[in-house]
């Protein structure tokens, strides 16, 4: 006899309903996909599409008005230190430091004192940011103050990341460096990473699986499997091969979107 694993997500039929005065809006509508442990799935489609929407249900932070969502067979009811979130805008708390932002999850879950200081200096050296633990968030740069929001969910160790247009607001080339730092912590961590992004070359670069949406209300229209996000850990810049196949596939994309 087989047994069948679950899988690590179900999104089981959801459908997503927000009450507004004009009436109800359907955000979302028959969402059914599975994410796998270890997979890395980026998420694009116009504005108004539902793709915030699906995170936070994902997250928890909302219940589908239809359908279910499970993380390994078990219903998605409430927020969890297991599935961390990262977004736009980085939320840090300016009065404290650093170190102290990247430790105030642990405190709150009272890990032991010894643990949050060796979690704290690793994942500090892993982003690049033991050197200025001391400082206040406030006075780094906007690329630096994601850095402290990508470390301060990782420290928790979730087992899924989810990031909401995390780079959206910086310049080009700090976005280049953040996308390298999450995809090498991606491998490294060998976490579950779910993100949203309007930037289709992000996300045919960051994902292993790309799901692409439609208008609202939101349906997942097609989804690509890819391999660039290997090519580009295998290469020093962190350069992936721009061929046919990666044009037309962008090509497609845009035409769904724009549809």
């Amino acid at each position: 006899m087989t047994i069948t694993k679950p899988a690590f997500i179900d999104i089981n039929q959801v459908s997503v309903v927000y009450d507004s005065k004009k009436g109800p809006v359907t955000a979302i509508e028959q969402i059914d996909k599975q994410i796998n442990q270890g997979d890395f799935i980026c998420v694009l489609g116009p504005s108004g599409c539902g793709k915030s929407t699906l995170l936070k249900v994902i997250a928890g932070f909302i219940q589908p008005t239809k359908g279910t969502c499970q993380m390994e067979d078990k219903l998605i009811t409430q927020p969890s230190w297991e599935r961390g979130v990262v977004f736009q805008d980085s939320t840090l708390y300016p009065w404290m430091s650093v170190q102290e932002n990247i430790e105030y999850g642990l405190k709150m879950r009272q890990v032991n004192p010894t643990m949050i200081k060796e979690r704290t200096e690793s994942i500090l050296e892993q982003v690049g940011l033991l050197h200025v633990k001391d400082a206040h968030t406030f006075e780094l740069s906007g690329g630096m103050q994601q850095r402290v929001a990508v470390a301060r969910t990782l420290v928790n160790k979730p087992k899924m990341i989810l990031m909401d247009e995390p780079f959206g607001a910086l310049d080009a080339l700090t976005r280049l460096n953040m996308q390298g730092l999450t995809r090498d912590l991606w491998q490294e961590e060998k976490t579950t990473v779910f993100l949203i992004t309007h930037d289709i070359d992000e996300a045919m670069t960051l994902g292993n699986r790309v799901w692409v949406m439609s208008k609202n209300p939101g349906k997942i229209e097609k989804e690509y499997q890819l391999d660039y996000t290997y090519q580009a850990l295998t290469d020093e810049r962190h350069r992936v091969s721009v061929d046919d196949k990666y044009l037309t596939i962008k090509n497609e994309i845009l035409d769904i979107i724009g549809a």
